[in-house]
């Protein structure tokens, strides 16, 4: 069975704090030599949808995917193309997730500022089909620690991802999935715990970019809200 190596979790332009165009974003994921990746955007699948139509005349698999906010942190949910409303309860978007077959991962659950599960996480695991052990935008890495432990002493299946949200960054975490190229043979690995986690540090430069990008989304953001009134 061949190892494959994919990023779950990128966004795109299409999330207010992110950047990159989707061509950018699968150009940049083959020359790291990825074989899968997820487009996460939040609350949102327009990027995704539209990774999967130009990633059919790519050397790259693409999983869609969205990351949602839920009253009690954010849950990333692929293999679904049915957008998940944000805004509910954590159990109430997990039921739902599951009534679609979908697949769920606790991001940075314990990055306390970048709205991790966190108590939740220890409430509803059992309802989560795998958690982010690793995250590239750390500083201190002690989140990332927390969710390790979490997630072995819970036997809980673990992955890896960037949370890119510039093209730059694609590829610093990953996993490695056991398993056929259909995206439900990589999720029935994951769950099986037939995976490897890597992960690289964002650089400080890199991560700063990032930070800024994070800023103008806000600013965008809060200026549509103004004109919207």
């Amino acid at each position: 069975m061949p190892h494959l190596k994919i990023d779950l979790h990128i966004h795109s332009k299409y999330s207010e704090d992110g950047a990159g165009d989707i061509e950018e974003i699968l150009d940049r994921a083959i020359e790291k030599n990825l074989d899968a990746i997820a487009i996460t955007d939040h609350d949102t699948l327009e990027g995704s949808l539209k990774a999967q139509k130009i990633g059919k005349d790519k050397d790259i698999i693409v999983i869609p995917g969205q990351e949602v906010t839920t009253r009690d942190g954010h849950l990333l949910v692929l293999g679904i193309n049915k957008l998940i409303e944000p805004h509910k309860e954590v159990e109430e978007t997990l039921a739902e997730v599951k009534e679609f077959g979908g697949f769920s991962i606790a991001p940075h659950p314990f990055h306390r500022y970048r709205h991790g599960l966190g108590r939740k996480l220890k409430k509803n695991y059992r309802d989560i089909d795998a958690v982010e052990v690793y995250n590239s935008r750390y500083i201190t890495g002690i989140a990332n620690k927390r969710a390790k432990w979490f997630a072995s002493r819970n036997d809980v299946p673990v992955v890896a991802g960037s949370d890119a949200h510039i093209p730059e960054v694609i590829g610093y975490g990953t996993t490695i999935v056991r398993a056929e190229e259909p995206e439900q043979s990589i999720f029935d690995s994951i769950r099986k715990k037939q995976t490897k986690v890597e992960l690289k540090k964002t650089p400080i430069s890199l991560f700063l970019k990032q930070a800024w990008s994070s800023v103008f989304g806000s600013i965008r953001r809060w200026i549509r809200n103004l004109s919207n009134r």
